[in-house]
């Protein structure tokens, strides 16, 4: 069944249709998704020890 309502009313067989479509019809809810940046999060999982130098050797 195929129907078009342009203008006017509609007939018994097209409220019929318009019916049983908008029975079988679910709408789906959407949820706005939420990305937050990782820009200025920390680099490293857990802070560097006391000791810790950058480019320095042990010996």
């Amino acid at each position: 069944m195929k129907f078009s309502i342009i203008k006017g009313e509609a007939t018994s067989n097209e409220l019929v249709a318009i019916e049983h479509a908008m029975a079988k019809h679910i709408r789906e809810e959407l949820v706005p998704v939420i990305r937050k940046s990782i820009f200025g999060g920390p680099q490293l999982r857990k802070p560097l020890h006391n000791r810790f130098r950058f480019g320095r050797r042990t010996s």
